[in-house]
């Protein structure tokens, strides 16, 4: 079977998601993402020790349309949201997994409300923190790609002073701030998703769900994707988490 490469490990929500998702391939978790993007180039680099193809699966990330453009030419695919765990927060697979806990109609729509306004409220009370990790995850990236080629450390110094100069944190920071309140105030919860990487939603999804915890709402969720034992939770998975060919 193909392999597919994704983050995390044995014990993480990314491996347990993607081995129910995608049944046809062997899922291997190997860490983070730049794990991720090392095994499938690896893997395409020795096509004569093997026989199956590869493919990988990253968080969003923050990346930008040119970023995912080019991870996918490579067979890199992007979540739509920015964790794995806000996969489940989306609002149709976030009714499917209510409605398999047995809640309907208006109940749902109680709990959808609930989910909502507390990431509203939480990005809102977190945005300060949020758009720090966002300023640290940008310079990282920016940084990775700076390539500087002057040969004496003197040109090296200022070759480099040179490229990281137009790296600015303030105007990253303000960019950021001005994006997420504009779109906690237009109430835009899917776009909200693909930049809130804040630990703990799914905790908290378990609590407005009845579920004793998040470990205890991971698994029944997995059991409800792999029994298929509410088809339209896996159909709504299906949907939202990138399409690979076996």
């Amino acid at each position: 079977r193909s392999i597919i490469f994704v983050e995390g490990d044995d014990s993480s929500l990314d491996a347990s998601l993607y081995r129910r998702l995608y049944s046809n391939f062997t899922v291997i978790p190997v860490g983070g993402c730049d794990q991720v993007i090392h095994s499938v180039t690896s893997f395409h680099r020795h096509p004569q020790l093997h026989h199956v193809g590869c493919a990988g699966i990253v968080d969003l990330d923050h990346r930008n349309n040119a970023e995912i453009s080019r991870l996918e030419k490579i067979g890199i695919y992007t979540t739509p949201v920015c964790e794995v765990e806000n996969l489940l927060l989306i609002p149709s697979v976030f009714r499917e997994v209510a409605a398999a806990l047995h809640f309907s109609g208006t109940d749902i729509d109680d709990r959808m409300s609930a989910m909502q306004t507390f990431i509203l409220t939480d990005a809102a009370s977190q945005i300060d923190a949020f758009c720090m990790r966002y300023v640290k995850r940008i310079i990282d990236s920016e940084l990775k790609k700076v390539d500087v080629k002057s040969k004496n450390v003197g040109s090296f110094a200022a070759e480099f002073s040179s490229k990281i100069s137009t790296i600015d944190p303030i105007s990253i920071y303000n960019g950021i701030n001005a994006r997420m309140q504009s779109l906690i105030a237009a109430k835009k919860f899917d776009e909200i998703l693909k930049i809130y990487d804040r630990k703990g939603l799914l905790s908290e999804a378990a609590k407005i769900l009845g579920v004793a915890g998040r470990r205890e709402l991971e698994e029944f969720i997995g059991r409800a994707i792999s029994g298929n034992t509410h088809p339209p939770l896996l159909a709504e998975m299906s949907k939202v988490i990138p399409k690979i060919a076996a």
